[in-house]
């Protein structure tokens, strides 16, 4: 398995070199890539985040532990203020819509989420906090 990249500029590197493959550290069956266009929440910039998403259907599936911080990841915040944004997925730009996933659909999501990817059992388990789920459709 190659190294992953280490920051956000590194990923955003390889995945445009690479038409959106990127190093996972998944070993088997790593989920897609995508880069986020997102508008920030208080100062309305585009802010770029890189990160993993499950597809569903149509739609993709973030999850928002933020490697288990404590906090939400800011992304999260920036996408429930201005939920309309753009991503890249391979060499392609989608325009999507945010929604934030909750109750038991949440629950049933980040279940099979976590038992595919146990490091998501790990973060749960040591955070105070609901890890946020947020689903990506098109529009």
């Amino acid at each position: 398995m190659a190294t992953a990249p280490s920051t956000n500029a590194e990923v955003i590197s390889l995945f445009r070199q690479n038409h959106g493959l990127v190093p996972s550290p998944y070993e088997d069956d790593p989920p897609p890539m995508i880069i986020m266009h997102t508008l920030g929440a208080r100062s309305g910039k585009e802010h770029l985040v890189p990160l993993r998403a499950i597809p569903a259907g149509d739609d993709l599936l973030i999850f928002g532990s933020a490697h288990g911080k404590v906090t939400h990841p800011d992304w999260f915040y920036n996408m429930k203020a201005n939920p309309d944004f753009e991503i890249e997925i391979g060499d392609e730009r989608r325009a999507v819509r945010a929604e934030e996933v909750t109750g038991a659909e949440r629950d049933r999501l980040f279940a099979a989420h976590k038992a595919r990817y146990p490091v998501f059992a790990d973060y749960e388990q040591k955070l105070e906090r609901t890890i946020p789920v947020m689903r990506l459709s098109p529009r």
